[in-house]
């Protein structure tokens, strides 16, 4: 019977365990991209590994990392102040960001429009030289670990939204000296609440000037949707050079009445105090009636005489005519040119769809137009006037 040899141990064969491949961080404009977060302040690196399910360390690993925002040919790079993974995204690593080191979307001219978007990109490092020895290295969780190997550039998705509060530009007042429109630069308009709006205070020297309401102009217009009217309790005077008025903004307590933008993150506005208004104001008088009658014959015809030259022409509406327990709206059709106590001033010639004789007695009245009427007499109200015939 043969002999059977015994193993030689110099010549058996050695078990080594090798680990996978490294994780390797995926790019903006790849499927499964690293990307940001809506508010700016977290970066979502992705990273695929076919050999593992998961990264490790799940935090600790923020120095290594360093985060470049490029906007407008200006390049700032900034360290995370922590990383995370979460174990439900295991091959997804958090850097978060210091608030005031936050990506934003881009820079924005004057009137709001986007002139740089800002590029967003992220670096890693793998030594363990210069103070990075006691940093813990990113690398898969596999029982042998393989290093994230270092990396510089790459690119990531700015999924931030319009991350910009409306910003306060110039404010200035009505000609009656009764409302203040206050422009702000915002992108995503319109501002909100577009009414109910809190916050804002008016003052005239030493003066504090109640508001009485506070609205959107127009929400539906990319203009109108970045303007605030304040109406205002109180006219404001007339320049004086030593009556300057001034306008502030704090935010209120309740968040709904808070003005801010119509982004996913509904930025708010930023705070200011005591920025001038152009005070536009060149009269406190309110136009008033001062003759109203009818025409003799015909088609009966009522007149109606303004103390001053006053808006709107013939498209105006807002005036009634009374006669007994009645009240018929009056349509304007003409308004021209004439003279009152040698001042120039517009007449109105109007008609009713109610037919009158000369027994009957007619009272003129009219009703201020909606706030959001383009046609506005400008601070015209007035009690009832008589009609003669």
């Amino acid at each position: 019977m043969p002999k059977k040899n015994k193993p030689n141990p110099e010549e058996q064969n050695n078990f080594v365990a090798y680990s996978g491949s490294a994780p390797s961080p995926i790019p903006e404009g790849q499927s499964n991209e690293s990307y940001t977060s809506a508010d700016g302040t977290k970066v979502y690196v992705q990273f695929i590994d076919v050999d593992s399910n998961g990264l490790y360390p799940s935090s600790g690993t923020h120095l290594r990392f360093s985060v470049t925002k490029v906007v407008g040919g200006s390049a700032t790079t900034v360290t995370p102040v922590s990383t995370f993974v979460d174990s439900s995204l295991p091959k997804t690593l958090q850097l978060t960001l210091n608030s005031s080191d936050k990506i934003i979307d881009g820079l924005y001219n004057g009137s709001g429009i986007v002139t740089s978007y800002q590029s967003v990109f992220v670096n890693y490092t793998n030594t363990t030289a210069g103070g990075f020895g006691t940093i813990p290295l990113l690398s898969d969780n596999d029982t042998v670990k393989t290093n994230v190997q270092s990396f510089a550039g790459l690119a990531v998705s700015n999924r931030t939204s319009e991350a910009n509060g409306p910003q306060f530009l110039y404010a200035y007042s009505s000609t009656d000296g009764r409302s203040i429109n206050a422009v702000f630069r915002e992108a995503s308009v319109p501002l909100l609440p577009t009414s109910g709006i809190a916050g804002f205070a008016v003052t005239q020297g030493t003066t504090p000037i109640a508001i009485s309401n506070a609205y959107v102009s127009n929400p539906s217009s990319a203009t109108g949707g970045t303007i605030v009217v304040l109406e205002l309790a109180n006219p404001l005077s007339i320049s004086t050079g030593n009556n300057p008025v001034n306008l502030s903004y704090i935010w209120p307590s309740l968040y709904s009445t808070r003005l801010r933008d119509s982004s996913a993150l509904g930025n708010t506005a930023v705070a200011f105090s005591g920025l001038a208004v152009t005070n536009l104001t060149s009269e406190t008088t309110a136009p008033r009636v001062v003759d109203a009658y009818t025409s003799g014959t015909g088609v009966r015809l009522i007149y109606v005489k303004m103390s001053e030259p006053t808006l709107p022409g013939d498209s105006g509406t807002g005036f009634s005519v009374a006669i007994g327990s009645s009240s018929f709206p009056a349509t304007i059709i003409l308004a021209e040119n004439s003279t009152y106590a040698g001042q120039g001033v517009t007449e109105y010639t109007m008609t009713i769809s109610h037919v009158f004789n000369d027994v009957d007695t007619l009272e003129l009245d009219y009703h201020k137009f909606d706030k959001l009427d383009y046609y506005k007499h400008k601070n015209f109200n007035y009690e009832t006037f008589s009609i003669s015939q």
